[in-house]
């Protein structure tokens, strides 16, 4: 359960969002202090990529997918040019250290990625 401006959001035992519907960036924002990380300008593009490719494809990304997806959606959607580049997997598991996949959801107020452990 996260609090939130008096009010409760309602999350499962690993903090996964139980109504998606009810995601805001300030709840990632208090999902990412509880996971003790602190969202850049670079996260912010992988959650809402993650976010923008659940949304198309009623699934979350495999890590390669999100990757390309993230490389085309920054040529023409990237408000800021200084985030780093390129985009690999290891750029991915530098902002996620906790599980690209796992942690990307849980941010994007997204269900546990089904793959994931």
């Amino acid at each position: 359960m996260l609090r939130i401006n008096d009010k409760i959001i309602e999350t499962d035992k690993e903090g996964f969002l139980v109504n998606a519907e009810q995601w805001t960036p300030e709840i990632a924002i208090e999902i990412a202090r509880v996971e003790q990380l602190e969202l850049s300008n670079s996260h912010w593009e992988v959650i809402y990529a993650v976010r923008e490719f659940h949304q198309k494809f009623n699934t979350s990304p495999p890590i390669r997918a999100l990757i390309k997806f993230i490389q085309t959606q920054a040529t023409t959607n990237s408000p800021d040019q200084s985030i780093e580049r390129p985009i690999d997997s290891l750029y991915l598991a530098k902002l996620f250290p906790k599980g690209v996949a796992k942690q990307s959801n849980k941010l994007a107020g997204l269900p546990k990625p089904a793959r994931c452990i």
